[in-house]
């Protein structure tokens, strides 16, 4: 009985560190729009639907410097509580135009300087990570307390 109890408190404490920090902002939603207008603690956007979205801005947001009114952009956000919202990053679009690459029989065949090699700093990688291996990683944490309770009962 008591194996059957503590397997609960393990599997109910799992889900639940899971949903605290699913609610705490771990993931974040995207829209796309253009923006209306921006300030130092505020970027207002409207949305493909119309709808306009006010942001709030502080030192842990991702805001490139040169964003102007009527540019086109992806804000990832959280959700506030009492219906705001918390700008996480805001990447400009291009303007839906697409170019293709030139072949590479088109290609200028000059070697790569030194100068071009080095990153500018305002490069960013893509967004392919999953929250799936933090919640994983809290269910692995909870299994290993749960076998170290066990053999500590005995």
């Amino acid at each position: 009985m008591r194996r059957f109890i503590l397997a609960i408190a393990v599997v109910t404490l799992t889900v639940a560190a899971g949903a605290l920090w699913a609610q705490s902002g771990g993931m974040a939603s995207h829209v796309t729009g253009t923006v209306v207008s921006s300030s130092s603690d505020s970027l207002v956007v409207r949305t493909e639907s119309g709808a306009e979205m006010t942001f709030g801005v502080d030192a842990q947001s991702v805001i490139p410097s040169t964003l102007t009114p009527d540019t086109r952009v992806e804000v990832a956000y959280h959700s506030m509580d009492g219906g705001t919202y918390h700008a996480a990053e805001v990447r400009p679009m291009d303007s839906g135009t697409t170019t293709l690459p030139p072949e590479p029989s088109k290609l200028p065949s000059q070697e790569p300087s030194s100068a071009s090699a080095q990153p500018t700093g305002n490069e960013s990688l893509p967004r392919t990570a999953s929250p799936i291996v933090l919640v994983g990683l809290i269910g692995l944490a909870s299994l290993g307390a749960g076998a170290s309770l066990r053999l500590l009962s005995r």
